[in-house]
């Protein structure tokens, strides 16, 4: 452990007395259900598939630049 750290670690009970207030470590009773990120256990599908109207509306699209012989996109 470096000096720093080992200072840091010195002065909690310092700031705890000023304070008033006893700070609770991580390993005793940290509770990480708190801070869970819940985003995580939701299953994304990234890769969607499309619509009738977009498929549709890239068909067309597609159609309309044959008639034209030009990309729009």
């Amino acid at each position: 452990m470096d000096r720093t750290t080992a200072g840091d670690l010195e002065n909690i009970p310092v700031a705890e007395a000023i304070a008033g207030h006893k700070w609770t470590s991580m390993g005793t009773d940290f509770n990480k259900e708190k801070f869970k990120n819940r985003a995580k256990d939701v299953d994304y599908n990234f890769a969607p598939a499309l619509e009738g109207d977009m498929i549709d509306a890239q068909a067309n699209l597609k159609a309309t630049e044959a008639l034209f012989g030009r990309s729009f996109v």
